[in-house]
């Protein structure tokens, strides 16, 4: 998987690994474990004080919660949430509430994955069993080829890590014309698309792709929240999935997708 190179790595392995060793080192690494689990609990909370800030248009609450997140974040390592965090906390101490929310979005994406990432850290610590990296043993639809489209490259970054972390090969494109083109060229058995994209969007590259195949490739469309949009959907799409995606509704849509192409 590549992932473009402006979205900075998500965990920083030196970080990690010091953090690792300095516990280590004191023979409680439980401690550090739970340290870990604490921040993906209070995380959640920290995200959704700077969405609800931002919202609102309170761009000092904008600020002082995204600053609490940029150094807890740093802390363990975290570091593209700590980067949109920072993104966050100069937009609010700016007063610029349009890029406050964009980055409140994007936190939102970046932390869903942050918390996957260092959940299997602590498990791992704990001697817990990771899962697999791929799809589930003898999972047909290991073999289905995936189309997915978004024009945020943090969102498209975090879900084109998510399918393929299952096991699925991927094709990642940053807009609807650039999907369309893809879909042509390599016919993928699933589309995972955002419903609002500049040029084609979401809902107009489904019913592009209904007019080539009809029904044969399995549409999924991503919605934000309270986006109306996806109201007016119909029988197009088979699937709305709210955005970001949780990892067990994609696992779910490449199941249905493999039942539909076998």
């Amino acid at each position: 998987m590549s992932i473009p190179p402006e979205i900075p790595a998500l965990l920083d392995d030196q970080a990690l690994g010091d953090l690792h060793e300095d516990f280590a080192s004191t023979g409680d690494l439980d401690e550090l474990a739970t340290l870990i689990r604490n921040f993906c609990t209070r995380g959640e909370g920290d995200v959704g004080a700077v969405r609800a800030a931002a919202d609102t248009g309170d761009a000092e609450g904008v600020r002082t919660s995204a600053h609490k997140l940029k150094g807890s974040s740093r802390t363990l390592g975290a570091n593209l949430l700590g980067a949109v965090a920072a993104k966050a906390e100069s937009a609010g101490a700016g007063g610029d509430l349009v890029t406050a929310q964009r980055a409140a979005r994007e936190l939102e994406i970046a932390y869903s994955l942050t918390r996957r990432a260092l959940t299997d850290m602590a498990d791992a610590i704990g001697g817990a069993p990771l899962a697999p990296a791929g799809g589930e043993e003898g999972h047909p639809e290991a073999a289905l080829h995936t189309l997915l489209a978004d024009d945020e490259p943090i969102a498209l970054a975090v879900l084109r890590a998510t399918v393929e972390r299952l096991g699925y090969p991927s094709t990642a494109v940053t807009d609807g014309e650039a999907a369309l083109t893809a879909y042509e060229r390599d016919r993928p058995q699933v589309v995972i698309t955002d419903l609002r994209m500049p040029g084609i969007d979401g809902l107009t590259l489904a019913r592009r792709i209904r007019e080539l195949d009809g029904s044969m490739p399995y549409v999924a469309v991503l919605s934000a929240s309270g986006d109306r949009g996806a109201g007016a959907l119909g029988t197009t799409v088979d699937a709305v999935l709210n955005k970001p995606a949780r990892e067990d509704e994609l696992r779910a849509v490449l199941g249905l997708a493999a039942q539909r192409a076998s």
